[in-house]
């Protein structure tokens, strides 16, 4: 279908110094120094997955949800960055915050990848 876009939602948690970005659609995770790096290594992680389900005919296997608090926090966060958007304090994800949310798109040439694995 042109046009059409397919994002997986993102929670980073940060713990100890660095950040894991959970795929909250998928169940996968990255770990990095800055919820970047770890959207980077999340990035990753997801095309393998989705190359691997394409070439094993296996898509159903993609989509497996996180935990539901997972979810929740996401949600919170998202809250919290919607507002921060429109105050006008959105400054990017600080090394002093807990949570972020984010929604990472599913990139268009990974599309095409696959569709020529398939």
């Amino acid at each position: 279908m042109p046009g059409q876009t397919f994002s997986v939602r993102v929670l980073g948690l940060h713990e100890d110094g660095e950040w894991c970005a959970i795929a909250l659609d998928m169940s996968l995770r990255g770990y990095g120094a800055t919820f970047e790096e770890a959207l980077d290594e999340l990035r990753d992680a997801i095309e393998a997955q989705v190359s691997f389900a394409v070439q094993r005919n296996t898509l159903d296997e993609i989509w497996i949800p996180a935990d539901p608090q997972y979810v929740e926090l996401y949600q919170q966060a998202r809250q919290k960055s919607m507002r921060q958007y429109l105050e006008r304090k959105d400054d990017g994800v600080g090394a002093d915050e807990e949570y972020a949310a984010s929604d990472m798109p599913l990139p268009r040439a990974t599309k095409h990848r696959f569709e020529s694995l398939a």
